[in-house]
């Protein structure tokens, strides 16, 4: 009888951080939507226009490049992973750790 209630003990605590790590990662959880200031691109950290994302920064790490070595977009940092614009800024992902 102890056997199974530590079976299903671990099955319940597996389920619950499968769960917390599925809306850890879900667009609709707020520090993942769009609509959070820190992730638009009006936020001077992920705007184009800041000197850490422009193409022309050749000391850069957050540029984004091709296959071809051509840039295609940029990583900003954020609290809990990345968030990436391409390079006309728009938001068009991000990443948690």
């Amino acid at each position: 009888m102890v056997k199974y209630k530590i079976v299903i003990g671990s099955l319940i605590l597996s389920s619950f951080v499968s769960a917390n790590e599925l809306w850890k990662n879900n667009p609709y959880n707020w520090d993942n939507n769009k609509y959070n200031f820190n992730n638009s691109k009006y936020n001077w950290n992920n705007s184009k226009y800041n000197w850490d994302n422009n193409l022309y920064n050749l000391n850069s790490t957050r540029i984004i490049r091709g296959l071809d070595g051509k840039p295609t977009g940029y990583a900003v940092p954020k609290l809990n992973g990345f968030n990436y614009f391409n390079l006309e800024g728009i938001r068009n992902g991000y990443s948690n750790e």
